[in-house]
């Protein structure tokens, strides 16, 4: 029994699941075909191999949910995806996440770095409401708000 006749996934879901794993594709391509690439096949974990697989995956992973595989991902959808992933990308940023890659006075450091990156942050949810997205409550913290 395919994804699509189990899970019960109304249009705007499907287009999002669809359009995201469409980009991840896309994305992993540009990668795949890019002039750095050939210096990465054949190494102990072979990137090109890595990435082949991720997108059959993915590909997969439409075809199970009945959604298409080669309609282009409008240019609105592609400024809500990226406005998405570096929404999430600079929370991780944040003084208390770059605590797991060393010792960091934490307060200080937040005082300091984390406005600018809730700055970013609010600007890339007003790109993503501009461009016909939505943006998740809970998607990113601001200090005091």
């Amino acid at each position: 029994m395919s994804l699509q006749n189990t899970l019960p996934l109304n249009p705007e879901q499907q287009r999002k699941l669809g359009a995201s794993l469409r980009l991840l594709c896309e994305d992993l391509e540009r990668l795949l075909y890019s002039a750095d690439a050939a210096r990465y096949a054949g190494g102990t974990l072979d990137l090109m191999e890595s990435i082949q697989s991720i997108i059959q995956v993915a590909r997969g992973l439409l075809q199970e949910l009945g959604l298409a595989t080669d309609r282009p991902v409008s240019f609105s959808a592609q400024v809500v995806a990226t406005a998405e992933v570096w929404i999430a990308r600079l929370e991780d940023l944040k003084a208390h996440r770059l605590v797991s890659y060393g010792p960091l006075p934490v307060a200080a450091v937040s005082r300091v770095l984390d406005p600018h990156l809730e700055r970013l942050q609010r600007a890339l949810a007003a790109l993503t409401e501009a461009a016909g997205g939505t943006v998740l409550k809970g998607s990113f913290e601001v200090e005091g708000g």
